[in-house]
């Protein structure tokens, strides 16, 4: 059976300290939980339809999205 997933990152809303943690927890998703055929996307609340944005099954481009998932100091979490 194949799934489709999308896995949304509220990257305005996270804590700095948020930040480290929620990389760790998708990585370790992503290496047990994918099974080959799910079509996967790493959404962002802070928009943009890039790389991060886009449906794959391939986990090597899912870790690297996660490894460029960045803290924005100007979101809500950073206005506090």
């Amino acid at each position: 059976m194949r799934r489709t997933i999308v896995l949304v990152v509220d990257d305005l809303g996270l804590s700095f300290e948020s930040m480290s943690s929620v990389r760790h927890d998708l990585k370790r998703f992503v290496e047990r939980q994918i099974q080959p055929g799910d079509l996967v996307a790493i959404v962002r609340t802070s928009g943009g339809m890039g790389a991060l944005d886009q449906f794959t099954t391939d986990r090597g481009v899912l870790l690297e999205a996660v490894d460029r998932l960045r803290w924005y100091p100007a979101g809500r979490a950073g206005c506090r």
